[in-house]
């Protein structure tokens, strides 16, 4: 009677144990999944945000084109007058090609972001490479 006894416990034990190891196993697949599931949110999160970001500066690239064609009709009405030009407006177009150099740089500062893809801060760029790698 012990050893049955003994036997229905070694048995018990370790039916105990099968069922806690897979309780273990399910606890981490779920734990699996759960961080699987946070890192797409966070990578569409990442990804939707450079998405608005290369938006906006492609609209902020279009209005500076329309600045600098509005500028440079500007210079050309000035330039036109030639010597007639009166020491004011010859001052406006100095302070139009000054607003046009500005406009310039950031357009080609803007076209050289929207071209390599890197329109979010590093970190951000950083982590999505991160999320995507996995």
């Amino acid at each position: 009677l012990a050893e049955i006894i003994e036997r229905e416990t070694a048995r018990a034990l370790k039916q105990r144990e099968g069922e806690e190891e897979l309780k273990r196993a399910e606890a981490k697949r779920v734990a699996v999944a759960a961080e699987r599931d946070a890192a797409i949110k966070e990578r569409d999160a990442l990804e939707l945000r450079k998405e608005r970001v290369a938006a906006s500066l492609e609209r902020d690239h279009d209005e500076l084109v329309a600045v600098l064609d509005g500028l440079d009709d500007a210079l050309g009405a000035i330039e036109r007058l030639g010597d007639a030009a009166s020491p004011a407006e010859l001052a406006r177009a100095e302070e139009l090609r000054d607003r046009r150099r500005a406009a310039a740089s950031r357009t080609a500062s803007l076209e050289s972001k929207i071209a390599s893809g890197r329109v979010l801060p590093e970190e951000d760029e950083r982590a999505l490479r991160e999320l995507e790698d996995r």
